[in-house]
């Protein structure tokens, strides 16, 4: 099995640990996939994750979603 969780030079890291690459939808401690465009990006931001929802500003995350159908902030 290959594993991917390898420190190597592109492992995403950050503040967030609900983050997923919007180009190549990795998650947070994991490499960037070789053919993605953002793997250069270590520390990427919010604008860079797949749940962020640039119209609104704010984090979509399924985790962050409450009972009620809101989003935490």
């Amino acid at each position: 099995m290959d594993d991917n969780r390898l420190m190597s030079g592109n492992t995403i890291r950050g503040s967030c640990s609900l983050f997923a690459c919007r180009c190549c939808r990795t998650k947070y401690g994991w490499a960037h996939r070789d053919w993605c465009e953002i793997s250069a990006s270590t520390s990427p931001g919010c604008a860079d994750c797949r749940y962020f929802n640039r119209k609104e500003g704010e984090c979509r995350h399924p985790a962050l979603k409450k009972e009620k159908g809101g989003f935490a902030v």
